[in-house]
């Protein structure tokens, strides 16, 4: 069995997701990635997540667990605003447990989902971008071959001062 495996979520895997949430809440403060206080309530996740699925239902998003060897959630990964028609194309968005960092989990994980984008959900491109202050996360997307694409300067106000974003893309024919 490989390391690092992912999966749709369903409803059932919301209060195991929950634990991973508030397992690594603080490293995502850390790392930008903010929620406010309520998002930790178990109703209010659970809300939130169900809004998900529905999205999952209507294929305007897929959302993945990224699942240990034991099955346990370690990351999540997700194809956001799908768009069909013309494009074909998402955004791709990640992240991976503290515990489970520079293990090579989030380049595996996002090959992963680029063969389902490309083979299941039937995308073209994927885009994804990142601050650029998050070189890991730059890594993971060179690594399975985006292509830098530009930069968004001041695009994010952090509460303290203006980030830039760098964007990618992928093109899965």
């Amino acid at each position: 069995m490989d390391l690092v495996s992912i999966k749709l979520l369903e409803k059932k895997d919301i209060r195991d997701l929950l634990y991973f949430e508030i397992q690594n809440r603080e490293y995502f403060n850390e790392i930008g990635i903010n929620r406010p206080e309520g998002y930790y309530e178990y109703d209010n996740f659970k809300d939130i997540n169900i809004s998900l699925l529905e999205n999952q239902e209507k294929s305007k998003g897929f959302f993945y667990l990224v699942l240990d060897k034991d099955n346990h959630i370690i990351g999540r990964i997700n194809l956001l605003d799908v768009e069909y028609g013309f494009y074909k194309k998402a955004n791709l968005d990640y992240k991976i447990g503290k515990r489970h960092q520079n293990k090579g989990y989030g380049s595996k994980a996002v090959k992963l989902v680029l063969d389902m984008a490309k083979n299941i959900h039937n995308l073209h491109r994927i885009e994804a971008s990142t601050f650029f202050k998050n070189k890991p996360s730059q890594i993971i997307l060179i690594k399975n071959d985006f292509d830098f694409v530009g930069k968004y300067s001041k695009y994010y106000f952090n509460g303290e001062e203006w980030e830039d974003k760098l964007l990618f893309e992928k093109i899965l024919d």
